[in-house]
């Protein structure tokens, strides 16, 4: 009996799923590769695009912290940090639908990417073309997905921040040197 369940259970499942079945690993393929990508502009430019594809065509933005708090998009499009959706995905750590909370951000979903218990950015995704909502199992890929570019977008920062410390550190000595052999006696 154990067998014919089993099997039956994999037809059905193969019959009814198999297309949200390659459409999950097909992302999770892309999550896997965007740890290798190297600028920020591309890895933001291939996951909005791949979570289009995901989803059917929905609109995506993806927004980034700023260094004065806010939030912005590649298009130069400003989020307040202290918008309602914000607001609750640092609170709840996870997804948020807008409409629910009363948020005026025109978006069906949107996925946090946090970093240390901090919002370091998100994407807002738009409705699906086809009117659907999104599925538990779609927004947790979708969830994980934002937090593993998430974590990968930062690491570039780090990188590019370390590299930048160091040429900065080359050109203090270089400047020390030209100092001290011109405050030399002769």
């Amino acid at each position: 009996f154990h067998r014919i369940h089993h099997n039956v259970e994999h037809f059905i499942e193969r019959l009814f799923f198999h297309k949200w079945q390659v459409n999950e690993a097909k992302l999770k393929r892309f999550v896997a590769a965007a740890a290798h990508i190297e600028k920020p502009e591309a890895l933001g430019g291939h996951f909005t695009a791949e979570l289009a594809r995901f989803t059917g065509g929905a609109a995506v933005a993806l927004y980034a912290r700023t260094a004065d708090g806010h939030y912005l998009s590649a298009s130069g499009e400003t989020i307040n940090a202290d918008d309602l959706t914000l607001a609750a995905m640092r609170a709840e750590l996870g997804p948020i639908v807008p409409a629910e909370i009363g948020s005026p951000l025109e978006a069906a979903l949107a996925l946090p990417m946090m970093h240390q218990a901090a919002l370091a950015g998100f994407i807002l995704l738009g409705t699906k073309p086809t009117g659907e909502d999104y599925r538990p199992d779609e927004i947790e890929v979708l969830a994980w997905a934002a937090q593993q570019v998430g974590l990968d977008l930062q690491a570039i920062r780090v990188r590019d921040l370390e590299l930048s410390n160091v040429r900065l550190a080359e050109r203090n000595q270089v400047l020390t040197e030209l100092l001290t052999t011109k405050q030399a006696p002769k």
